[in-house]
């Protein structure tokens, strides 16, 4: 069964159709609303500006959010940590 669907998003009043999965509609509507509504914060702010500025601010703002995020959910650190731990701990049962 092809779970592919046909929608149309737009951004900054130009419509974009995509092909995408179904169950991915969510998560694309999503994305161009919050796109949508960080554009209209800097048209707002900088009304002399013209929308290539207002597009890039808007995606620069959220690629800052989403590497914060990656850097926050980052967790190679605690898999060594624990990996660690699991060898110490067998160590010291096989002693035992």
């Amino acid at each position: 069964m092809n779970d592919d669907r046909n929608i149309t998003l737009i951004v900054l009043d130009t419509m974009y159709p995509l092909t995408i999965k179904s169950k991915d509609e969510f998560v694309y509507r999503e994305a161009a609303k919050a796109l949508n509504e960080k554009i209209k914060k800097y048209r707002t702010k900088f009304p002399q500006s013209d929308s290539i500025k207002w597009v890039v601010m808007a995606a620069l703002e959220t690629s800052i959010e989403r590497t914060y995020l990656k850097d926050k959910n980052d967790t190679a650190p605690y898999i060594e940590g624990i990996t660690s731990l699991v060898k110490d701990i067998d160590q010291y049962l096989k002693e035992k």
